[in-house]
């Protein structure tokens, strides 16, 4: 069995060895290939977390990270006619 900090080593090198075959194609591509290469790790990202399970989002987890500013209920005058 893979330990938690050999599996991300893993990942790395093999990230690192995609990203120099990556390099070497045409500009215009690159972009894209890149752009797939980074969904994969998003999707990926929860299944390599120790345990193999995603994290569960909990209540008030993003408290916080977001504030309404205190005109946020006022009309909205550019709906007027």
């Amino acid at each position: 069995m893979v330990q938690w900090g050999q599996e991300e080593q893993h990942i790395t090198a093999l990230l690192e060895k995609a990203w120099g075959q990556v390099s070497q194609l045409p500009e215009a591509e690159q972009d894209a290939v890149a752009a797939q290469l980074m969904r994969a790790l998003v999707a990926l990202g929860g299944e390599n977390a120790p345990g193999g399970e995603k994290p569960r989002p909990q209540f008030g987890s993003a408290r916080g990270m977001f504030t309404l500013t205190p005109d946020f209920d006022d009309p909205i005058t550019d709906f007027e006619e």
